[in-house]
C-alpha cells in the first residue's frame, strides 16, 4: 500500500543548495522524479534503493520495482538513458524549480515524521554537485496536490519501534502519571521547588520539555554526499543510514533512535552542527578529565572510576540533576538508573549507552535523556550487564511528604534541600547478580563467579616463586570458596583454576599482579569483567578484613574461620573435558556428553565432579554401585526423572528467600527505597516461595517412589542420600520435611496470597499478629461489658456506641434520657437531633488500647512476609541438605543414563591401588572416544587397546624387558588418529574416576592424581608467547608437578623449532618421564630418530596407528593410504606427509617438488650417518 517505486534523480534544492535535510530517521534526500513534466520532493532515506537499470531482476515481473503502469515504464526508460551519461550531463536534467510541497522551512519539516514518497540515491560528489539516478516512490505532482488541497494529506509514518511500543514495559512518556518527581529533567521538583533563575546557556540542564518521543542526532550532515544508499533495518533505521551514508559523522552510540525526527528536539533539530550538551563540557572530554582527588589522567594514581565535577557547574544545575552529577562523579564507570517518580531515567552519557545498547529512545531536549518504567528494570539491567556494563540502581529514599517534613525542620532550606533524597541502592555486575525480585531471571543455571585474587612473590620457594590467594563467590547462591596455593613461574595452577571455575568478573589489587599473571587474566578470561582496586581503600589487607568481619559478626553465632572451605586444590584437566577445544563451547565436550541432569543444581554438581574426580578406589566403587542400582530400576528412575523436571532452581530460590527474610539494615539505603510496584514485587516473592514449597513436595514424592527399593541398593552413597535422618541404621542424610511442609501449607491461604500479594497468617503461626488480634478481641469484650453496664445505669436499652476512626465508641443517648440524668464523668462530644453523644475516661483508655492493637496488627501484616521468610530460613540447613541429596541423585541418574545408552559396549571400570613396588598402570581393551561416535569419513568409531605400565597378557612380548614400561611412544601417519587416541585415554580415566561406565570392553587402572596434557599447537598472541614457548612452558609445568601416579599426554613436542633442537628436547623429556618420574605417559611424535633411540629401552614401549598402503613406490602420487585407526605395537616406518598434502588439495606439481627435496634430505642424512 502506498506509492510505487519511481526512478528519480538526486540533486540540490534549487533555493537552499542542499540535497540532505534532517538527521537520524528524519533524514531526507531531495530528488527529481523522472516524469513529464518532472516533479521533485524531499524523500525519506528510509526507503532508498540504488537504481540498477530496468533489466535488473527486481525490475522484472515479480520483482520489488516492477510496475505495469505506462508512466513508470517511461520513467524507467528515461532513467536508463540518464544512467549512461556522465555526471556532468546529468546535472542538465535537473530542471524542476517549482515547489513540489509547502516549503515553509524547518518548522514544517520538523512536524512531519516521514514523507509520503520514497526515493533512493546513488553516489554524489560534494565538489561538483553531481547527480545520479535513484529509484523511489513518487509523490503526487504539485498540481494534483493543489487540486486536492481541501483533502487531508495522507502521510506514511514508519513504525520502527512498533515492537517496543507495544510492550507493556516500554517507556511511554506521554502516558505517565503526573508527579512532582516525574519531570523529564529529573531535576525540577514540581510545586515543592523554589523559584529558580533561568539556567545558564552553557549548562547541560535545560528547562524541562514535555515528554515526547524524539530522535535527535548529534551533528548536522551538511551537504556531504552519501557513498551509497540502502534500506535500513526496521528496528533501528539510523543504523543503515549511517553505514551507507559514510559522510554522516553520527557516532556509533546513536544507532537506535525514535520516530520523532525533528519533533523530538535535540541537536539535529536546528540543522546546524551541534553536539549533546555533555559533549560540550571541556572538563568531561578525554584527556582533560580529573578524578575525585583532582588527579590528571596521566597521573599513575589516577582513578578512572571517579570524576571531578567543578563546583560552579554544580551550582548552575537544578537540584535533581546536581544529585545525578554527584553520584556519577563517584561511579563514572557505571550506568546510573536514576529513579524519577515511577521511572528509571538515564541522562547524558548514560542515555547514549541506553539508546545504543538497549534500544531505548531519546526524549526531547538538547541533552541526552532516555528512560523506562520501574517494572522493566530487571529486563534492561540484565541486558546491560550481559554486555559487560555496571548498572547502578539509584532509588528515591524518601517521599515528597517526608521531604516537606525535613525542610520544615531546617532553618533555611535551599532549593537543593527541597528535593527528595536519592541514594545508590545496588551496583549490579556480571559477578554480583543475585536475581532478586527486581532483577531478571537467570538465563542459565551455571554459576557466574566473582573472583578476587592476590599475588605474593616468594622467591625462596624452589620451583614455586609465587603464591596466590583466591576467593570465588557465587552471589546467586550466597556461597564463597576461599583458599591459597603456591605456583610455578608459568602459573600452571592459576591457569587450571581459571579453566575450571571460569569467573564472570575478576577483582585484583592494582599494582599487585605480576606481568605474567596479568597476561593470563587477559588471555584466558576475554569475556570476564576485570577491575583493579585501589590498595587499602578498596582492596583491604588481611588484618583490616578480619577486624571488619569480627566487628560486624559476619559469620553469625557459632561460625568462625573454621567454617571456611578447604584450600582450593588444582587438578590439570584434559582438553575436551568442559569445553570443545576448537570452538570453546560445551558442544562436543565430555560435560555435554554426560550432562543429562534434570535440575540446575544437578548440572552444577556434575560440573564440580568432573573438575575434581575421585581418587579413592572405595569411593569410586561406591559411585559405580549407585549407577548400577539405578540401572536396575528403570521404571522408578523414569518416574523420578519426570518429577525432577518440575523442580525449580531451589538453591537460588533458597538464597533469594534468605535475602528477603533477613531483617534489613537500617543503614542500607535499599531499606529506605520508595518503590511504586510493591504489589507486583510482593506477588513475585510469594510466587517464588510457593514454587519452592512445591519443589520440596516433589522431593517427598521422589522419596516415596524410590523408598521401597532403597533397602536393596548396594551403594552406601545412594542409601544415605535417600534415607531419612534417624532411620535405621542411622546414617541417612535426607531430612524429614513432611511436618515442616504441612506447617507451611497451613500457615496462610496460598491462592489468596498469590493473587493479592498480601499474606494474612492463620492463627497460631505469627505470634505478633496473633497477639494483636487477641488484644483487639479483649478490648472489644471490655467495651461491650462497659456498654451493658451503662445501659443498666441509665435504664435505657437503646444506648449504643457511635463513631468512626479515632472518634469511635461515643455513647449515643436519647435526649429524653440524657436530660433526665447524666453522670458527672460523661463528657459531651457531639449532638444529633434527638440524641447526645458522650465520652468517658474509661472509653478513651479502651479506645487507645484498641488503636494500639490495630496499629500492631497493621505493622505485623506489613512485615509478615519478611518474618514468614525469616522463619522459613531458620530451617535453611535442612532445606539445603535436601537439595544436595537430590542433586547427588540427579547426577547419578545422569551417569546411569549414559552408562546404559552408550554407542557400543560399556563396561564398569576397575580402579585398584597399586601393589607394593609395582608401577602404576592403565589397561584399556576395546576402548572408544566418549565424545566421538563416527570417524571423519562417517564410519563407526574403531575401538583400540591401550596398555601402559604393565605387560600385555595376550602378547608374547609381555615377558620381555619393556613389559612394565610406563611410557608409550606413539607414531603413525598424519591424520591417523594419534591425538584422538591420547585424548580418548585421558577422558576415559576421568570418567572411570568420576564413577561412570566407560565406552570399552574392559578398563583397569590404578588411581590417577593428575592428568597433564600438551595437545595441539597454539600461541598466546595476547601474552607475546610463541607456539614453541607455550609448548615448553606447559612441558616445564608437567616436569615440575607430575608424580608417579600422574597421566601425561604429550603430542608432538618440539615441532615448533628446528628439527635437531626439537628432537633433542623431546628425547630429554621422554627420558625424564620414563626413567626418573616413571609416570604413565603417551608421547606422540614424527621424529623417527627419536623412536630409534628408544627402541631398545626397557622404560619405553613403541606403538603406532596402523594404515594400509597400496601401490607404494617412489612416486607419492601413485600411493593410496587407507587409515585403519587401529593402535598396534611397533613403530610406523613413515609419516606419509605427502598423503596429507594431497588430501589438503596442495597442487600436484608442488607435491612432486617436495617429494624430490625429501629424497635429497634423506640421502644427505644417510651420508652423515655413514660418515659418523
Amino acid at each position: 500500500e502506498g506509492y510505487p517505486w519511481w526512478p528519480s534523480l538526486v540533486y540540490d534544492h534549487p533555493t537552499t543548495d542542499e540535497f540532505l535535510r534532517g538527521k537520524g530517521k528524519s533524514l531526507r534526500v531531495h530528488v527529481q522524479f523522472f516524469d513529464d513534466p518532472p516533479t521533485r520532493g524531499w524523500v525519506s532515506v528510509k526507503y532508498i534503493k540504488l537504481y540498477a537499470g530496468s533489466d535488473c531482476k527486481e525490475a522484472q515481473r515479480g520483482g520489488l520495482y516492477f510496475s505495469g503502469k505506462p508512466e513508470i515504464r517511461r520513467a524507467m526508460e528515461m532513467a536508463d538513458n540518464a544512467i549512461q551519461q556522465p555526471k556532468e550531463k546529468r546535472l542538465e536534467l535537473a530542471v524542476c524549480t517549482e515547489p513540489s510541497e509547502p516549503e515553509s522551512g524547518a518548522e514544517e519539516e520538523e512536524e512531519e515524521m516521514e514523507l509520503d514518497g520514497v526515493s533512493s540515491g546513488s553516489e554524489d560528489d560534494k565538489e561538483n554537485n553531481s547527480e545520479d539516478e535513484a529509484k523511489g516512490r513518487k509523490r503526487p505532482g504539485r498540481a494534483t496536490r493543489l487540486a486536492s488541497a481541501k483533502t487531508k494529506r495522507r502521510r506514511i509514518v514508519v513504525e520502527s519501534d512498533s515492537e517496543a511500543s507495544s510492550s507493556e514495559d516500554e517507556f511511554k512518556p506521554d502516558q505517565q502519571e503526573g508527579s512532582s518527581e516525574e519531570s523529564s529533567s529529573g531535576a525540577d521538583e514540581g510545586p515543592i521547588s523554589e523559584p529558580e533563575s533561568e539556567p545558564d546557556q552553557d549548562s547541560p540542564v535545560k528547562a524541562p520539555f514535555k515528554r515526547k518521543r524524539g530522535s535527535p542526532g548529534p551533528r548536522s550532515v551538511g551537504r556531504q554526499a552519501p557513498c551509497a544508499l540502502s534500506e535500513t533495518p526496521k528496528r533501528a533505521p539510523a543504523v543503515g543510514a549511517k553505514s551507507r551514508l559514510s559522510g554522516f559523522s553520527a557516532p556509533e552510540s546513536f544507532d537506535s533512535q525514535s520516530n520523532g525526527g525533528g519533533a523530538g528536539g535535540g541537536p539535529a533539530s536546528t540543522g546546524q552542527a551541534e553536539k549533546w550538551d555533555h559533549e560540550k563540557l571541556e572538563w568531561l572530554k578525554p584527556g582533560k578529565r580529573r578524578d575525585a582527588e583532582r588527579r590528571k589522567e596521566a597521573d599513575p594514581d589516577y582513578d578512572p572510576t571517579t570524576l571531578h565535577v567543578p563546583d560552579d557547574f554544580l551550582s548552575r544545575c537544578t537540584p535533581g540533576m546536581r544529585r545525578w552529577w554527584e553520584l556519577k562523579a563517584q561511579m563514572l564507570d557505571a550506568v546510573l538508573f536514576y529513579k524519577v517518580g515511577k521511572f528509571y531515567e538515564l541522562y547524558h552519557m548514560d542515555a547514549v549507552t541506553g539508546v545504543s545498547e538497549l534500544g531505548l529512545v531519546f526524549m526531547r531536549g538538547s541533552w541526552a535523556h532516555s528512560g523506562f518504567p520501574e517494572i522493566a528494570f530487571g529486563r534492561f539491567s540484565e541486558a546491560l550487564v550481559q554486555r559487560g556494563f555496571k548498572a547502578a540502581r539509584v532509588e528515591q529514599t524518601e517521599t515528597p511528604e517526608m521531604m516537606e517534613v525535613r525542610c520544615k525542620a531546617t532553618v533555611r532550606p535551599t532549593k537543593f534541600d527541597r528535593v527528595v533524597r536519592r541514594e545508590v541502592c545496588r551496583v549490579i555486575t556480571k559477578g554480583t547478580r543475585t536475581y532478586g525480585v527486581l532483577d531478571g531471571e537467570p538465563a542459565d543455571g551455571r554459576s557466574h563467579y566473582l573472583m578476587c585474587v592476590k599475588e605474593k612473590a616468594d622467591e625462596g620457594a624452589p620451583g614455586c616463586p609465587r603464591a596466590y590467594g583466591v576467593c570465588f563467590v557465587d552471589a546467586s547462591l550466597g556461597r564463597f570458596h576461599l583458599g591459597q596455593f603456591r605456583d610455578d613461574r608459568h602459573c600452571s595452577r592459576l591457569r587450571t583454576l581459571l579453566a575450571q571455575r571460569c569467573p564472570a568478573q575478576v577483582l585484583y589489587e592494582r599494582g599487585n599482579l605480576s606481568a605474567e599473571a596479568g597476561k593470563i587474566l587477559k588471555g584466558a578470561l576475554t569475556r570476564a569483567l576485570q577491575e583493579g582496586l585501589q590498595p587499602g581503600s578498596q582492596f583491604w589487607d588481611g588484618p583490616k578484613t578480619l577486624r571488619a568481619l569480627a566487628e560486624e559478626d559476619y559469620f553469625g553465632a557459632g561460625n568462625g574461620p573454621e567454617a571456611l572451605p578447604h584450600v582450593i586444590r588444582g587438578m590439570v584437566s584434559p582438553t575436551d573435558l568442559l569445553r570443545n577445544s576448537s570452538t570453546g563451547s560445551a558442544e562436543g565436550s565430555l560435560l555435554e556428553r554426560l550432562d543429562r541432569c534434570h535440575t540446575p543444581f544437578g548440572k552444577r554438581l556434575l560440573r564440580q565432579w568432573l573438575c575434581v574426580p575421585l581418587a579413592d578406589p572405595a569411593a569410586i566403587a561406591d559411585r559405580l554401585d549407585a549407577v548400577e542400582d539405578l540401572m536396575a530400576a528403570p521404571g522408578q528412575v523414569t518416574e523420578v526423572g519426570e518429577a525432577l523436571r518440575r523442580v525449580p532452581d531451589l538453591e537460588r530460590l533458597l538464597s533469594r528467600i534468605h535475602g528477603i527474610g533477613t531483617p534489613p539494615s537500617k543503614d542500607h539505603p535499599d531499606s529506605r527505597a520508595v518503590l511504586y510496584e510493591e504489589t507486583t514485587y510482593s506477588k513475585r516473592k510469594i510466587a517464588d516461595f510457593l514454587w519452592t514449597l512445591d519443589g520440596f513436595k516433589v522431593f517427598q514424592k521422589i522419596l516415596g517412589v524410590l523408598g521401597p527399593a532403597v533397602g536393596d541398593f548396594k551403594s552406601k552413597l545412594l542409601k544415605r542420600a535417600l534415607s531419612l535422618q534417624g532411620d535405621p541404621p542411622g546414617d541417612g542424610l535426607f531430612p524429614d520435611l513432611s511436618a515442616e511442609l504441612k506447617r507451611w501449607d497451613e500457615a496462610f491461604d496460598h491462592q489468596k496470597a498469590k493473587y493479592s500479594g498480601v499474606i494474612t497468617p492463620r492463627g497460631g503461626f505469627d505470634p505478633e499478629y496473633d497477639q494483636a488480634l487477641a488484644d483487639m478481641k479483649e478490648t472489644e469484650r471490655r467495651l461491650q461489658d462497659y456498654l451493658d453496664k451503662q445501659r443498666k445505669r441509665l435504664g435505657c436499652k437503646t444506648v449504643a456506641f457511635w463513631g468512626t476512626a479515632k472518634n469511635r465508641y461515643q455513647l449515643e443517648i436519647p435526649e429524653s434520657v440524657a436530660d433526665r440524668h447524666v453522670p458527672e464523668e460523661y463528657e459531651l462530644k457531639s449532638t444529633k437531633k434527638g440524641y447526645k453523644r458522650y465520652w468517658t475516661k474509661e472509653i478513651e483508655g479502651m479506645l487507645e488500647a484498641m488503636l494500639n492493637a490495630e496499629e500492631r496488627r497493621a505493622s505485623a501484616l506489613q512485615d509478615c512476609m519478611r518474618r514468614l521468610f525469616y522463619n522459613f530460613d531458620k530451617n535453611y540447613k535442612n532445606w539445603q541438605t535436601a537439595v544436595e541429596c537430590i542433586a547427588v541423585l540427579d547426577v547419578l541418574i545422569s551417569l546411569a543414563h549414559y552408562s546404559q545408552g552408550g554407542d557400543g559396549p560399556m563396561c564398569r571400570p576397575v580402579v585398584c591401588l597399586p601393589e607394593e613396588d609395582a608401577c602404576s598402570f592403565l589397561e584399556l581393551r576395546g576402548s572408544r572416544h566418549p565424545c566421538v561416535s563416527k570417524t571423519f569419513f562417517g564410519d563407526d568409531f574403531i575401538p583400540n587397546d591401550l596398555v601402559v605400565g604393565r605387560g600385555e597378557s595376550e602378547d608374547a612380548e609381555g615377558s620381555d624387558g619393556a613389559a612394565q614400561a610406563s611410557c608409550m611412544l606413539v607414531t603413525g601417519p598424519n591424520m591417523g588418529g594419534k591425538s584422538t587416541l591420547m585424548r580418548q585415554a585421558g577422558l576415559l580415566v576421568i570418567m572411570a574416576q568420576l564413577g561412570c561406565y566407560v565406552p570399552a570392553e574392559s578398563c583397569k587402572l590404578t588411581p590417577v592424581d593428575r592428568v597433564f596434557t600438551r595437545l595441539g599447537a597454539s600461541d598466546r598472541i595476547m601474552s607475546g608467547e610463541s607456539t614453541f614457548f607455550v609448548e615448553l612452558s606447559e612441558t616445564s609445568s608437567i616436569l615440575q608437578h607430575a608424580t608417579q601416579h600422574s597421566l601425561v599426554l604429550l603430542d608432538e613436542l618440539g615441532r615448533g623449532t628446528a628439527t635437531y633442537d626439537g628432537t633433542a628436547i623431546a628425547s630429554a623429556v621422554v627420558k625424564e618421564l620414563a626413567e626418573n618420574i616413571r609416570c604413565r605417559t603417551l608421547f606422540s611424535t614424527h621424529y623417527h630418530s627419536l623412536v630409534e633411540d628408544f627402541s631398545h629401552s626397557s622404560a619405553v614401549r613403541l606403538g603406532h596407528m596402523a594404515c594400509m598402503v597400496e601401490n607404494e613406490c617412489e612416486d607419492p602420487s601413485q600411493e593410496t593410504i587407507t587409515f585403519l585407526y587401529k593402535f598396534i605395537k611397533g613403530a610406523c616406518p613413515k609419516s606419509y606427509g605427502f598423503n596429507a598434502a594431497r588430501l589438503a588439495d596442495i597442487p600436484e606439481e608442488i607435491i612432486q617438488k617436495g617429494h624430490q627435496k625429501a629424497k635429497e634430505f634423506e640421502k644427505t642424512t644417510s651420508c652423515l650417518r655413514l660418515f659418523k
